[in-house]
């Protein structure tokens, strides 16, 4: 589509019978600086508006960058056909030979489409689409790492590699880390004239990868370089036999790192450092371990942490954790979260009530005000950046279980706990729940509700599964022991499904 702005694409791989179930166009332009026309097109007649995905660097053209888009086409893809692309941004549209006449900015490089179809006499299959725009010259490669399956036996796995800009013999493509003999990105994909004297800057290519997946696997790297070639990855397309995976990322507080339950992980419970206190027995990775179709990418709660935290520059001696969720090498599939509970000083009220009275002494009344005027906002914040940050993900808040007893008939060897603050204590756990709920319902994130989960077992009771409240106060104190983090994985697993 180079000096053209147009194109046709030709689909002819969809079986009789089958339903599209999605249809993505993947473009990429080059310029010294984005345009907002850049992300338009007309498919087939009708205006497409594409998303920016990515941008890098040039490949050794004459201009500063390039920038790739993805437009979601299902709704005019039944199958099989021909797909007339125009109207894409470029500087030229004559069809005159790049190599000899030169090519007048913006440079559309060309585009590609993603058709994702069902058929149910077929194997289950899972699909993982990527967008990027990395440029890659001299042997330094650009791709990345697929997840979100689970390789069924025998293994079956064909990749699809979206390359911009090839224009001779030599550059590769690897997956799992072995170069895939067959396949190089030499701008071979055709188009509406003919074809240019040293490519046409474009390339998809599909390649059998069976070989080099084995059954079990739950992710692959892909990746393509140039070699004495400037290219583009700019896209890849991963369909993988088995069942579908998701992974997980795991946030917030000391509710999800697993504190009180010791040992921690390597470098989370560091004396005047990162005290962060991963367990590999918080509720998050027993999750990961009970349910085959959910996988740990990254545990990243930590204690102490509030709010704002989790969206500030560091914290803990740790980048935030939005920082290190916009980090990771692919947005995970899940996100859980627990959140708020340190922004009013939870521990802090229960510190006050354990040593003098929380209601006399106003610690009560004045968390109680803070959570209904200053937290809906603090946390809507929050979870916007969350949202920004892996916009495709399911999040999962998870709400704060009850740590008092409902009758104070049950409260056993806690004769500091009267029962006007056992009431006021639990009423503050209804009332930041209900704030934790209705922020994230506004979101659209699934709202995983756990005020009960320790019915019959909380804090003060004769079989309490929380670590017992102690003068003076430790960073255990009202955090669940294991059978208290068993009773959170079964919660959030049953309404994850």
């Amino acid at each position: 589509m180079r000096n053209l702005g147009h194109g046709t694409i030709t689909i002819t791989g969809v079986p009789a019978g089958a339903t599209v179930k999605s249809a993505i166009l993947l473009w990429d332009v080059l310029a010294d600086t984005q345009d907002p026309a850049f992300a338009r097109g007309t498919f087939n007649g009708t205006p497409v508006t594409g998303t920016e995905r990515a941008s890098g660097a040039s490949p050794c053209w004459s201009v500063a960058g390039n920038w790739s888009y993805a437009a979601d086409v299902t709704s005019l893809v039944g199958g099989n056909g021909f797909f007339a692309l125009s109207g894409f941004a470029t500087g030229q549209g004559d069809g005159a030979d790049p190599w000899t006449a030169g090519s007048a900015p913006p440079l559309l490089e060309g585009a590609s489409l993603v058709v994702v179809y069902e058929l149910r006499s077929m194997p289950a299959a899972v699909i993982q689409i990527a967008a990027g725009a990395t440029m890659t010259n001299a042997g330094h490669p650009a791709g990345a790492t697929l997840g979100g399956f689970m390789a069924s036996s025998p293994a079956s796995a064909m990749a699809t590699y979206i390359v911009a800009d090839g224009q001779q013999a030599g550059n590769t493509a690897a997956f799992g880390g072995a170069t895939l003999p067959a396949v190089s990105f030499t701008g071979a994909d055709p188009q509406a004239v003919p074809g240019y004297s040293r490519g046409n800057l474009w390339d998809t290519v599909t390649a059998d990868v069976s070989a080099h997946i084995t059954p079990g696997d739950t992710s692959a790297a892909l990746a393509v370089t140039g070699q004495g070639d400037c290219i583009v990855w700019v896209g890849q397309v991963l369909a993988v036999a088995g069942q579908p995976v998701r992974t997980l990322v795991a946030m917030g507080d000391s509710y999800s790192s697993g504190e009180g339950n010791p040992p921690f992980d390597p470098g989370t419970d560091v004396k005047n450092g990162d005290h962060c206190h991963r367990s590999a027995q918080a509720w998050p990775r027993l999750l990961a371990a009970a349910d085959p179709t959910i996988t740990m990418e990254a545990h990243i709660a930590c204690s102490g942490a509030t709010t704002k935290d989790v969206t500030s520059r560091r914290f803990n001696h740790e980048p935030s954790q939005i920082r290190q969720l916009e980090a990771l090498p692919q947005p995970p599939q899940l996100i859980t979260i627990t959140i708020g509970g340190n922004d009013f000083g939870f521990g802090s009220v229960l510190s006050n009530c354990f040593l003098a009275n929380c209601i006399i002494d106003h610690r009560l009344s004045t968390a109680r005000n803070y959570i209904e005027k200053t937290f809906p906002g603090v946390l809507r914040r929050a979870y916007d950046a969350i949202r920004d940050a892996a916009p495709g993900t399911s999040v999962a808040v998870i709400g704060y279980p009850r740590i008092f007893p409902a009758r104070q008939s049950a409260a056993r060897n806690c004769n500091w706990l009267s029962s006007a603050e056992r009431t006021q204590l639990n009423g503050l756990a209804t009332l930041v729940n209900s704030v934790i709920g209705t922020a994230a319902r506004k979101h659209g994130f699934t709202y995983v509700p756990t005020l009960d989960a320790w019915h019959g077992h909380e804090e003060c009771t004769a079989h309490s599964w929380l670590y017992p409240i102690a003068d003076p106060p430790l960073p255990y104190d009202g955090h669940p022991l294991l059978a208290g983090q068993q009773a959170l994985e079964k919660i959030v697993r049953a309404a994850l499904g």
